[in-house]
């Protein structure tokens, strides 16, 4: 009995407030904070490039048919680094040429998905409203 009270009275004296877990994509941006400006800036980009959570607005704007063309030019430029690094037996082409083909997957998925919501060629409103007789 004295162990079930003795376990209960540790359990209920945890505190009212935790603190609230960061992503690690917070925790790669708070590190780069103390960086000159313009190298945070660029750091950060690459971060958002890479992992997809976006921090900040892009660093350019393109059109959804860009985002399309570099997916697919990062997709197969990716592949054809891991063939070119099997036929050269160089392997440090290999984790390149596989970050890159993973990154081009990703953003023809992305691409898909627009195209699956209708909004890839700006088209914002794919259920049209009906309109009103008066």
């Amino acid at each position: 009995m004295r162990i079930v009270e003795k376990y209960t009275t540790e359990v209920n004296k945890t505190p009212k407030s935790l603190p609230i877990a960061k992503t690690p994509r917070h925790a790669m941006e708070e590190l780069t904070q103390t960086f000159p400006q313009w190298l945070h800036r660029l750091i950060q980009a690459f971060f958002d490039w890479v992992t997809g959570y976006y921090l900040y607005p892009p660093l350019w704007q393109s059109s959804p048919s860009l985002e399309l063309l570099y997916g697919i030019s990062q997709y197969f430029g990716g592949l054809g680094l891991v063939i070119l690094a099997f036929t050269l037996s160089y392997w440090l082409l290999l984790p390149v040429g596989y970050w890159l083909s993973v990154a081009g997957a990703a953003a023809i998925q992305e691409v898909t998905h627009f195209l699956c919501h209708e909004t890839f060629f700006n088209r914002s409103q794919s259920i049209k409203e009906p309109k009103n007789h008066e």
